[in-house]
């Protein structure tokens, strides 16, 4: 005898005693209306045109009951109510006119509409025809569709007898319906606390919004405030300005400071391991305040001076090129790069790195260089010489220890042409 049980079987009884209730008023329309319509089966099209054609009938005899009595009034007042003397006629032309005038009346009438019956057989009654005719013409239900409807209606009728049987059950029984009261009242108490809790957040609310509204004016008082001693700060000398403003340059220089020389260590380190093919000895590279170059190791992350682990000339031109380059990619204008003998201490290994990677990305590039650093007959010139937009070779004549010795170019690489 649960409360809450009973209360779900009794709005399941509802729920149920509504769709009968439903499908009750549909068959009670279907057997009235949509049943006896959609038995007519074929002969519903016929009893639709029979009613069409009697509609025409009725229409044709409303126009004739309305002109047929008063045709002698017609005439009387064309011919015969006052006329003018002048205009007067004799009795033959007169009864002659009279009789033409009544033909042409009831000519208006012969002959009848086509299809029109001879005479009215279904409805007398033109708004009644026009009724059937659109419960005619308008959508029934079937009779598979009723038959449904009643088998749905006898599942909702024994399940309503079972509820109802069983809701008698459980409210039989005295001590559980006590139980149940006791549930309500301590279910009513329960209720009555929620309300006294939601009406004390709706007072919480309005303190809320009260002491929101507080905090604004207090805000806008600070802001007042803050515009008196704004005022006030501009009264200040302009030593004191001028050195707040110096501070403030200088906090602003460091950080830029620090913000280009970790962009330039970041790209300079990832240039140099990526042309020196070192990545799996060394995380990344590091410039501190005074440029002095640290390098990270792999995988631990130890830190370790260049000079330390990198004594060779090569990796230190290696890293000097790389640092112009990151130069010259952060740069806002950037201008020609003009190099002489880039690759004379370099290892055949790093050269074409060095020069797909920092020369041949795009920019102009003029590369000075002699035919030991890139071989006219090698692999690395027929690597990158589609790459070239010009070559030229200096060649000497003449004796190169008297005034009369000359340097000429020629278009090609010590004899090798693009």
């Amino acid at each position: 005898a649960d409360p809450e049980e009973i209360q779900k079987e009794e709005d399941k009884r509802k729920k149920i005693e509504e769709e009968e209730k439903e499908i009750r008023e549909k068959l009670e329309a279907a057997w009235e209306k949509a049943l006896p319509i959609a038995l007519l089966g074929k002969f519903r099209k016929e009893l639709h045109t029979c009613l069409e054609r009697e509609e025409i009938r009725h229409q044709w005899e409303q126009g004739k009951k309305a002109v047929e009595p008063r045709i002698p009034e017609i005439a009387e007042k064309v011919f015969i109510k006052e006329p003018s003397e002048e205009f007067e006629l004799s009795k033959e032309c007169l009864a002659y006119y009279l009789k033409r005038l009544r033909q042409a009346l009831n000519d208006l009438f012969c002959p009848p509409p086509p299809d029109m019956p001879e005479r009215i057989y279904v409805c007398d009654q033109l708004s009644i025809s026009a009724q059937i005719r659109r419960q005619l013409a308008s959508g029934t239900v079937s009779v598979h569709e009723i038959k449904e409807a009643v088998q749905r209606r006898d599942v909702l009728l024994a399940n309503l007898r079972e509820l109802e049987s069983k809701l008698k059950m459980l409210t039989q029984d005295p001590e559980a319906i006590e139980f149940a009261n006791r549930l309500r009242e301590k279910k009513g108490r329960l209720y009555e606390k929620r309300n006294t809790i939601e009406k004390r957040l709706h007072e919480i609310e309005s303190e809320v919004n009260q002491l929101k509204q507080e905090l604004q004016d207090q805000r806008q008082k600070e802001t007042n405030q803050e515009k008196v001693v704004q005022k006030a700060e501009k009264g200040r000398s302009l030593i004191g300005l001028a050195t707040r403003y110096r501070k403030t340059a200088e906090k602003i220089r460091k950080k830029a400071a620090d913000k280009m020389r970790a962009d330039i260590s970041e790209k300079v380190g990832k240039l140099w391991i990526d042309i020196t093919n070192r990545g799996r000895e060394f995380l990344r590279m590091y410039f501190d305040e005074n440029w002095r170059c640290f390098l990270d190791q792999y995988p631990a992350g130890d830190r370790e001076t260049w000079d330390k682990v990198n004594p060779s000339a090569g990796q230190r031109q290696v890293q000097i090129l790389a640092f112009y380059e990151v130069l010259r990619q952060l740069a806002q204008r950037v201008p020609p790069m003009v190099v002489d003998t880039p690759l004379g201490r370099l290892d055949k290994e790093v050269r074409e790195a060095v020069l797909n990677t920092i020369y041949l990305q795009g920019h102009q590039s003029v590369i000075l260089s002699t035919d030991s650093e890139i071989d006219p007959d090698g692999p690395l010139f027929h690597s990158v010489k589609n790459q070239l937009a010009r070559v030229y070779t200096l060649e000497t004549h003449g004796d190169q220890n008297s005034p009369h010795y000359e340097v000429r170019v020629v278009n090609n690489y010590f004899g090798e042409n693009l």
